[in-house]
């Protein structure tokens, strides 16, 4: 990762649904230390975007929206 290059992902299910996420690697911090939970309804997505520390080169710092449309 560059140091404070910010990433922007997306998470879709399928047309099936119910796809679960195993858990976030240590590196990945959210707001509360708290990893957020995906959607699991069919065709959902879920958006996240991750900044690489630019002094703590250990750490993306996290924020997550859930049940996009």
């Amino acid at each position: 990762p560059v140091p404070g290059k910010v990433y922007s992902i997306r998470f879709y299910q399928d047309a099936t649904g119910s796809r679960t996420f195993a858990a976030f690697p240590a590196a990945y911090k959210f707001p509360s230390g708290t990893a957020p939970t995906f959607s699991t309804a069919a065709n959902a997505w879920d958006f996240m975007s991750a900044q690489w520390g630019s002094t703590n080169k250990t750490t993306f710092a996290c924020s997550f929206l859930k049940g996009m449309a």
